[in-house]
C-alpha cells in the first residue's frame, strides 16, 4: 500500500515539473537516445507495410493479369468457335448447293488428319459406314474404308487401292490412284475423243459411287496412238490437305 501511494505521488510530482517546463532538458536527454529508436522502429514498421502493400498489390495485380489473360484467352477461343462455325455454315451452304441428288444425306465431318487414309471425326455412331463416298462441293475424295465408333479412315482417290468408274462426256474408263500422289485415267477406247481439260465425273456403274460427282479433269494425255486404250492424268481440283470439313454420303 505504501508502495503504492509512493509511486502517485512521484507521478503527481512529474506532472506537475513537466507542466512547468522544468522536465525539458532531462527529457531532450532521454530522448537523444530514444528518438532515434523510434524512428528506426517507424521506419521500419512503415518499411513492412510497404513490403506488405507491394506484395498486395502485387499478388492483387497478378490476380487481375490471370483474370485478363483468362478472359482473352475465352474470348479468343470464342472468336476462334464462332470463326470455324461460319466457315463451316459457309461450307454447309455450299454444299446444299450442289447437293448430288436431293433425296441423299449429307453428314458433315470434320478433318481430323491425312496421312495415307484421311481421318474423319464421325464413325459408326453416326450411321457411317464402309463404302460409303465422301465428298467435298460435289467433288469426290474417296470411300470409306474402316469405321469405328467415333471416327472414320477414307481411301483417298490417289491411294492405289482406288479404283473409281468414270465417264468423260460419252466416253467410259476408268480412274485409277497412282502411290497416293496422283490418279491415272484408263480404258478409254482409242475411237472416243478426250482432251486436257475436259471433266471427269463418276459414272454411278457397279453402284460403287453415286453419278456426276466431280473426281478432276482431264490433264496430259500420256497414250499413244498404238496402245489398245487410251491413258491420261487426272487432276483433282481439290487440294484435300487444306480441307477442314468433309461430308458423307449417306
Amino acid at each position: 500500500m505504501r508502495t503504492f501511494i509512493t509511486l502517485i505521488f512521484f507521478s503527481l510530482v512529474i506532472f506537475f515539473l513537466d507542466g512547468r517546463g522544468l522536465l525539458d532538458g532531462p527529457k531532450g536527454i532521454v530522448q537523444t537516445v530514444t528518438v532515434p529508436v523510434q524512428y528506426s522502429l517507424y521506419s521500419a514498421k512503415l518499411g513492412l507495410e510497404e513490403v506488405f502493400s507491394f506484395l498486395t498489390f502485387w499478388k492483387s495485380g497478378e490476380k487481375r493479369i490471370k483474370n485478363l489473360e483468362q478472359k482473352n484467352l475465352e474470348l479468343l477461343a470464342g472468336e476462334n468457335k464462332a470463326k470455324a462455325t461460319e466457315e463451316e455454315n459457309i461450307i454447309l451452304r455450299k454444299q446444299l448447293g450442289v447437293n448430288p441428288k436431293p433425296a441423299t444425306r449429307l453428314l458433315p465431318a470434320t478433318v481430323l488428319g491425312t496421312l495415307r487414309y484421311l481421318e474423319i471425326g464421325v464413325g459408326g455412331n453416326d450411321g457411317v459406314a464402309e463404302g460409303m463416298a465422301v465428298i467435298y462441293l460435289n467433288n469426290l475424295l474417296g470411300r470409306v474404308e474402316k469405321v469405328t465408333p467415333k471416327a472414320s479412315f477414307v481411301v483417298l482417290l490417289s491411294d492405289p487401292q482406288s479404283k473409281v468408274p468414270v465417264k468423260v462426256g460419252s466416253a467410259r474408263g476408268l480412274v485409277s490412284g497412282q502411290f497416293n500422289s496422283s490418279m491415272v485415267l484408263d480404258h478409254i477406247a482409242q475411237t472416243e475423243e478426250i482432251s486436257d481439260t475436259n471433266p471427269v465425273l463418276t459414272s454411278g456403274e457397279g453402284e460403287s459411287f453415286p453419278p456426276d460427282l466431280v473426281v478432276g479433269k482431264v490433264g496430259k494425255i500420256t497414250s499413244v496412238e498404238t496402245d489398245l486404250f487410251q491413258k491420261a492424268e487426272v487432276i483433282s481440283l481439290v487440294d484435300v490437305n487444306k480441307l477442314t470439313t468433309v461430308f458423307v454420303v449417306q
